[in-house]
């Protein structure tokens, strides 16, 4: 789970407040904060206002980290993981996300991946980027049952027989226009 989707339920539930009570008090629908809390969609600059506002009185949201504009590096595939640290960027992307180390790929089919660097152990559900000797692969987690598994970007990734290596996590998904 991301920082702000963390910090949004902990506020959230700091102060009692449903998910449906906040969607009122934020002008959205309550599968919009479902989704902000789940880290499947970060909300907008004018919705953390509007979260700010609703949540600003629980401690749990004066510790959210601030978002920031990034101007984050777009690089192709690597061809192996090394090419990653090596890659010359295609071009620049800016992006508004919560992230130390963060880096896009350019998948085949146009569109953007965001990931963090700095995320480089498993933390909650999500999508990775990992190490399978050498080749880079994106793999699906789920908390539930405690495995990776292909993910719907990269269906036919399988990992080696050794344990593979994290290199980062998937933020946010930018599909070609």
């Amino acid at each position: 789970m991301n920082p702000i989707a963390l910090q949004i339920k902990l506020a959230r539930k700091a102060l009692g407040i449903s998910q449906s009570a906040l969607a009122l008090m934020t002008g959205v629908s309550q599968p919009t904060v479902a989704n902000w809390e789940s880290g499947s969609h970060a909300p907008r600059h004018a919705a953390l206002e509007k979260i700010e506002h609703a949540l600003g009185g629980s401690p749990a949201w004066q510790d959210v980290p601030a978002l920031k504009i990034h101007p984050v590096p777009l690089l192709g595939w690597p061809e192996n993981t090394d090419a990653l640290d090596r890659a010359q960027a295609l071009r620049y992307i800016n992006v508004e996300i919560a992230a130390r180390r963060p880096l896009a790929l350019s998948l085949e089919n146009g569109a953007s991946l965001i990931l963090d660097r700095a995320q480089n152990s498993l933390d909650g559900s999500g999508t990775y980027l990992v190490d399978s000797d050498g080749a880079p692969i994106l793999l699906r987690y789920d908390d539930n049952d405690a495995r990776l598994s292909a993910s719907k970007l990269m269906p036919d990734a399988q990992t080696a027989n050794k344990a593979p290596i994290i290199l980062a996590k998937a933020l946010l998904l930018i599909e070609p226009l």
